[in-house]
């Protein structure tokens, strides 16, 4: 899977493991086509903690993403 389909079954599935979380973005930073966002999320069960996403942005799209996040009993 990729483009838009890959992007979307992956928040998806972060949306699934702390149900009903509230997301708290901590810092962006963009230099050229790279973008960094760190978070964090709350739920009743989970926490998701040292949340980072990055992103690689060509012509207006992005081409590569990564993401890293650990989850712990709320």
């Amino acid at each position: 899977m990729s483009g838009h389909d890959a992007i979307r079954a992956s928040a998806a599935r972060l949306r699934e493991q702390p149900p009903g979380a509230k997301f708290e973005f901590v810092a962006k930073q963009v230099n050229g086509p790279h973008a960094l966002m760190l978070w964090r999320a709350t739920s009743q069960r989970f926490d998701a903690v040292k949340g980072a996403d990055s992103f690689v942005i060509k012509a207006g799209k992005i081409v590569s993403q990564s993401i890293h996040y650990r989850l712990v009993a709320g």
